[in-house]
C-alpha cells in the first residue's frame, strides 16, 4: 500500500522535529561540557557521540526483542542503567551496601 503525499509529508515533518530536538540537545550538552565543566572539546565530542551510538544500538536491540520474545532475556540486563538513573533510592541503597 503506497503512502499518499500528505502521509509522506506528515512523517517527514515528524521526523524533522525529532532530529531538530536531538541536534539542539546535543549542542547544548556539548556547550555545557566545554564552557562550564571545562572538558576538552575532543573528549566532549566523543562522549556525546558515544551516547548517540549507544542509543542507536539499544534501540535496535529493543526492536529485536519486540519481534523475537525469546531474545528478551538476553538483553534484559541493558535496562538496569535506565532503572538506576531514575530510581536514586535503588542506586543509593546499592552504594550503601558496598560502603562506597
Amino acid at each position: 500500500m503506497a503512502l499518499s503525499l500528505g502521509q509522506k509529508a506528515g512523517w517527514g515533518l515528524a521526523d524533522l522535529g525529532v532530529v531538530v530536538f536531538v541536534v539542539v540537545k546535543q549542542l547544548l550538552i556539548l556547550t555545557y561540557l566545554t564552557t562550564v565543566l571545562g572538558v576538552p572539546v575532543g573528549i566532549a565530542g566523543l562522549v556525546t557521540t558515544g551516547v548517540l551510538i549507544f542509543d542507536m544500538m539499544t534501540t535496535r536491540l529493543s526492536a529485536i526483542c519486540l519481534t523475537a520474545p525469546k531474545a528478551v532475556m538476553a538483553v534484559a540486563p541493558l535496562g538496569w542503567p535506565f532503572v538506576l538513573l531514575f530510581c536514586p533510592s535503588v542506586w543509593s541503597a546499592f552504594l550503601l551496601r558496598l560502603r562506597v
